[in-house]
């Protein structure tokens, strides 16, 4: 019985490493386009445990004079489209094109505050329905966009879709729509489906030890166990 509880703990240790070893494989990836239509202005993703949010907002046209973040903001429905290829992920509802995607002057704020405790911290992201020239920009902030502080500018007048960016260091991040108001497609762009976590080797190494130590902690459990029978 003893050999065969340290064959367990043994396994468990080197299917920790393993882990460990292959980060690339273990991204975390929340799919946004996994609730669809009128979301309300607020929508949550679970994967592997850890839950991000997402929130709509729409800032008043009255304060901004070109197409830019700005303040004050009213919550606004998000929109989940699943329509393949560019066309699915997250956008707002009140889209006046009918698309259903961020538009001036409406943003989407992720929140990644729980996941960023765990000690996640990179982040990637892809950009869909900007073919026809239609810019978005990403903000960076330590403080949700309710509070009206500004953040930091991480990509500004991005045209690209499909293809990964990365965002590290903070709690917060916000998708907007900054291209030209008309006559380029739709004036608005989609936070596209995948939206994933990017764990660095450290992190997995520091779960690897804390799998090996479960599974010790239960072979000495067991072991005591034996030896008092």
């Amino acid at each position: 019985m003893r050999h065969l509880n340290l064959a367990i703990a043994v396994t468990a240790i080197a299917a920790a490493a393993a882990v460990s070893g292959a980060p690339a494989k273990a991204n975390i990836v929340w799919d946004l386009s996994s609730q669809t239509g009128d979301l309300g202005p607020t929508a949550s993703y679970t994967s592997g445990g850890y839950t991000i949010t997402a929130t709509g907002w729409l800032a008043s046209t009255s304060v901004c004079s070109s197409p830019t973040y700005c303040f004050p903001v009213t919550s606004t429905d998000l929109y989940g489209k699943a329509e393949g290829g560019d066309e699915s992920g997250l956008g707002i509802a009140s889209d006046p094109s009918g698309e259903h995607e961020i538009y001036y002057p409406t943003e989407i704020q992720i929140d990644v505050s729980q996941p960023y405790a765990a000690g996640l911290r990179t982040y990637q992201f892809e950009m869909g329905s900007s073919t026809q020239g239609e810019a978005w920009s990403v903000i960076g902030s330590n403080t949700p966009i309710s509070d009206g502080l500004p953040g930091t500018l991480l990509y500004n007048m991005n045209t690209d879709e499909l293809t990964p960016h990365d965002l590290s260091g903070y709690k917060y991040y916000w998708f907007l729509y900054t291209g030209p108001l008309e006559g380029v497609g739709g004036s608005n762009v989609l936070l596209y489906k995948e939206f994933a976590a990017i764990p660095e080797p450290a992190t997995w190494g520091l779960m690897g030890l804390g799998f090996a130590a479960l599974a010790f902690a239960g072979y000495r459990r067991a072991n005591a166990r034996a030896l008092a029978a």
